[in-house]
């Protein structure tokens, strides 16, 4: 994007924000304290995948939102099936993944209570639905997850869905926050709320560490973080959706989980080679997703957790470990 187009971009930017009163949609997300990536492990003793035999997940459903047709999968390929040419009610889900040793993660925040509906209107809107307590702050206390257990928070990039619980989170943990520099320039950026930022449901300083200087080059992830340093949690990148998202590779004792986020928000996605509609990069989407299918050739037996597949958690009431979530509901 030339200086040009990016001066007139917020020319008009401002004026929408004016003449509609959104300008809370604009507003800074709170101050963003970059910190030096520091590994797990340096300095003591590092874990040992052999000794543990892996973490544990526990995924929460925060709720469900109301996703586009176009935004689920690209509607411009031909022949797609009638079913998905609708909107769909599709959950939004958090992780928390729990290590033996160094404490939890969380990967994404999910609905944050209450009024839940995001977007910038006129040019797009997601309704959501969700219950009292679903939300995952309220969903880790009854977990007895306490805000000290919590070393990192890592969304897999800041979409409405995805980081909407992020601010009551920052509030109930002081951890740092693990991102790309992609993202943090996303996050940063005065036009954040066209790429799908939504600032008013942050709005809380954060501690940010940018893990792109400790990635390693791997032939199938391609540039990867050993958040553990032991194997049993690989964050990558698959960008496509948005400029920094990452997606998962996790091991627990009886299986490894390939965690797609949203470069494959359905399982169709997947199956017919077709990726989202919505993204920052439809090029970098196609290799994201040939990326994720290279994974499951590569690694037999791993079980995929799309993004938003609604057939994956139709059963699922609130949270549920993911060794023992169903193929399908």
């Amino acid at each position: 994007m030339n200086v040009t187009f990016k001066f007139l971009l917020s020319l008009v930017v401002s004026v929408f924000c004016l003449s509609l009163s959104s300008c809370e949609l604009l507003q800074p997300v709170g101050n963003i304290n970059i910190k030096p990536i520091a590994l797990l492990g340096e300095g003591r003793g590092k874990a040992s995948l052999s000794s543990h035999g892996g973490v544990r997940i526990t995924a929460y459903v925060t709720g469900w939102v109301k996703a586009p047709a176009k935004i689920l999968i690209d509607q411009s390929y031909p022949n797609l099936p009638g079913k998905l040419q609708n909107a769909k009610w599709v959950p939004s889900i958090a992780y928390a993944i729990h290590h033996p040793e160094y404490g939890v993660v969380i990967m994404d925040a999910g609905l944050q209570k209450g009024e839940c509906d995001y977007g910038l209107r006129p040019f797009y809107w997601v309704p959501c639905r969700n219950d009292a307590g679903t939300d995952l702050v309220s969903q880790l206390i009854r977990s007895k997850v306490a805000g000290e257990d919590i070393i990192h928070i890592i969304p897999s990039h800041f979409h409405g869905d995805h980081i909407s619980g992020l601010g009551a989170l920052l509030a109930y943990s002081d951890a740092d926050v693990l991102l790309t520099q992609a993202s943090l320039d996303e996050l940063s950026s005065p036009l954040r709320a066209f790429s799908g930022v939504p600032s008013k449901m942050i709005r809380k300083d954060m501690k940010v560490s940018v893990i792109d200087s400790k990635m390693l080059e791997d032939p199938i992830l391609g540039p990867s973080f050993d958040v553990f340093s032991d194997g049993s949690l690989l964050l990558f990148a698959t960008p496509g959706h948005s400029a920094g998202h990452l997606s998962a590779l996790v091991k627990t004792n009886k299986n490894q989980f390939l965690l797609s986020f949203d470069a494959s928000h359905i399982k169709e996605n997947i199956q017919l080679g077709i990726p989202s509609g919505a993204s920052s990069s439809p090029e970098q989407a196609r290799d994201s997703l040939q990326k994720l299918r290279a994974i499951m050739e590569r690694f037999d037996g791993v079980k995929i957790i799309y993004g938003h597949e609604p057939s994956q958690w139709a059963c699922v009431n609130q949270s549920i470990d993911l060794d023992i979530l169903p193929a399908t509901c």
